[in-house]
């Protein structure tokens, strides 16, 4: 048992609440036969007098006492025991506590940022830096002091901590390396610039930034000819929708649930079309199902979804329907498509309305309308 644990009273259960903080378990307030377990005999009230005593401390909530006062108050007895319960326990009505300073500075963020990229170009892993202590903000999110929002309390705790930065910039690198090409995992859209190297002007590409930007929680349809940062641009918005998950479903990025993908069109038809032709189904992987996507949108997840070059075989009924089944199933789980191809809005119409596929590729189009078009044919480019 920490220290900490020891000053709190040894309550022993412990429960998670929303934030990654820990609460220790309430006081009972039922009963007068037994003391609260954990205080010392003598420490509070007895009997009834005790349920008198809690709630005419309660009514003082929130607490007029300075930072200092409380830290000097000893949580181990009465009453700085009912306090730091009410304050950690999140689920009672005077539960809830915010950190007093929080070391996660913007400036300090950067300074983590800069250390990690350092660490990374001298091509060590994340392994190498938690087990060397690395990190400069590390060791000042662990024990802090904390205020509750409703009691007023002040206490200091190394079991609630907050989550440094350090640990989101891995977990993102890990997920990039994971679904994107080497040649695309440099890409932010916070950090993309035009480049020289793309056929698209430089102005150009400055109002596309600054559009993908402003609807960066939208689904795109990237068409153009090859060179014209269709796959950039898209992996740009992929990234930022890695890095946001990562925050937004930190308590849950381990329960093995995947909801975020890249595939390429031409990957995607020959991996079902080596699934329907298998005897042993078992035995053919596919990276990304219609069911994949209904599961993790049951499961509360937001489905994204990185389609490229879905032009690059010539459309048969059978993949029209592989389309149609996967691009569905982003759309009516409110999920972030975001789709690449060669050909022009009119081509792209033609391929999906040509006389054997017209029926599914129409749903398809209709689909597709739904997304931020953005059309890098012709002259002005």
């Amino acid at each position: 048992m920490s220290k900490t644990d020891e000053a709190a009273g040894g309550a022993g259960d412990v429960q998670e609440a929303q934030g990654g903080k820990v609460a220790l378990r309430p006081i009972p307030i039922e009963g007068d036969a037994e003391e609260t377990p954990g205080i010392p005999d003598g420490s509070q009230p007895k009997n009834t007098d005790f349920i008198k005593e809690m709630w005419r401390l309660r009514a003082g909530y929130p607490l007029k006492l300075s930072m200092e006062e409380c830290l000097a108050i000893d949580v181990r007895t009465w009453p700085g025991r009912l306090y730091l319960e009410d304050t950690t326990y999140t689920e009672l009505r005077f539960g809830g506590f915010d950190v007093v300073d929080d070391p996660r500075t913007p400036e300090a963020r950067k300074e983590v940022y800069r250390a990690i990229a350092e660490w990374r170009k001298a091509g060590k892993t994340h392994r190498e830096w938690k087990e060397s202590g690395a990190c400069p903000l590390c060791p000042k999110c662990d024990y802090l002091v904390w205020k509750g929002t409703k009691t007023g309390f002040y206490f200091r705790s190394n079991s609630h901590c907050l989550v440094c930065p350090c640990w989101d910039r891995w977990a993102f690198f890990r997920a990039v390396e994971k679904r994107l090409p080497p040649i695309l995992r440099g890409l932010s859209l916070g950090s993309i610039m035009p480049s020289q190297l793309s056929n698209l002007s430089m102005k150009r590409q400055e109002q596309e930034i600054e559009f993908m930007r402003q609807h960066r929680l939208e689904g795109f349809l990237f068409l153009g000819p090859p060179g014209t940062s269709k796959s950039t641009f898209g992996a740009a918005l992929f990234a930022h929708a890695i890095a946001r998950d990562i925050v937004e479903n930190r308590r849950r990025r381990y329960d093995g649930v995947e909801h975020i993908w890249r595939i390429e069109g031409n990957r995607l038809l020959e991996q079902e079309q080596a699934w329907a032709c298998a005897y042993d189904k078992s035995e053919v992987r596919r990276d990304v199902t219609p069911e994949d996507v209904v599961r993790a949108v049951r499961l509360g997840y937001t489905p994204v979804l990185f389609l490229e070059e879905m032009d690059k075989r010539k459309l048969t009924q059978f993949g029209a329907d592989i389309y149609f089944r996967l691009i569905d199933a982003v759309d009516q789980g409110c999920g972030q498509l975001i789709v690449t191809t060669n050909l022009d809005m009119k081509g792209l119409r033609r391929m999906l309305t040509q006389e054997e596929v017209r029926t599914t590729g129409e749903a398809i189009l209709r689909r597709l309308a739904k997304l931020n078009v953005r059309d890098y044919h012709g002259k002005e480019r």
